[in-house]
């Protein structure tokens, strides 16, 4: 048995189940259209929230499905160059946006490519796409927003849902949103309070 062993692992090594809980090393290849960084272990994707292409990774695995996985990052070997600091404090708990830890250059590309790979995987065809024209900021750009409110004891908290769950993430001025929404926010929230309004 050992004889046998030594044999499979001169060939490339023993195959090892992935599972919940375990913890890989992930180089970042790609990017899913909804944001998530993708890597490749012993060819399986393995999708990664918050991460950048070319993002060096310990991934801790969190769900296993035939083919692919889900995980998160537990630590950054060595970071992207397309890598910033995301300016928001919440942005790791909160569901408002997914780049906001690259670079605006780097997103730009993402999406540019995800609608070309559109035309070649659904449409059959590649026509010929002009560069992507870019906002003139990648802040305070959006002009329209829906913010559930949640009632946490005497306090009210207003912004955005974190990521697949229903919790919301208190965001009142959003860095995405027109800076008036704040103030908005804030004469709907003293209405509720002085008028003891239900939040369900």
């Amino acid at each position: 048995m050992v004889y046998f062993i030594s044999i499979l692992q001169c060939f490339g090594g023993l195959s090892v189940e992935l599972k919940k809980n375990d913890r890989i090393n992930l180089k970042i290849e790609s990017c899913s259209s909804n944001g998530s960084g993708i890597g490749k272990h012993n060819g399986m994707a393995i999708f990664v929230p918050a991460t950048a292409i070319g993002d060096e990774i310990t991934a801790h695995i969190l769900k296993v499905k035939k083919n692919y996985a889900f995980a998160k990052v537990e630590n950054i070997i060595t970071p992207s160059k397309d890598r910033i600091s995301p300016e928001c404090s919440v942005y790791l708990k909160c569901g408002g946006c997914v780049f906001s830890h690259i670079n605006y250059n780097a997103e730009k590309e993402i999406k540019s490519n995800h609608v070309k790979e559109c035309f070649k995987r659904i449409g059959g065809i590649m026509p010929e796409f002009e560069e992507i024209i870019g906002a003139s900021s990648d802040c305070r750009y959006r002009n329209k927003a829906q913010y559930p409110v949640e009632a946490d004891g005497s306090e009210i908290k207003t912004g955005f849902y974190s990521p697949h769950s229903h919790r919301v993430v208190h965001s009142p001025d959003c860095l995405l949103q027109s800076p008036e929404f704040e103030g908005i926010l804030k004469v709907f929230t003293e209405y509720i309070k002085r008028y003891n309004v239900s939040i369900y």
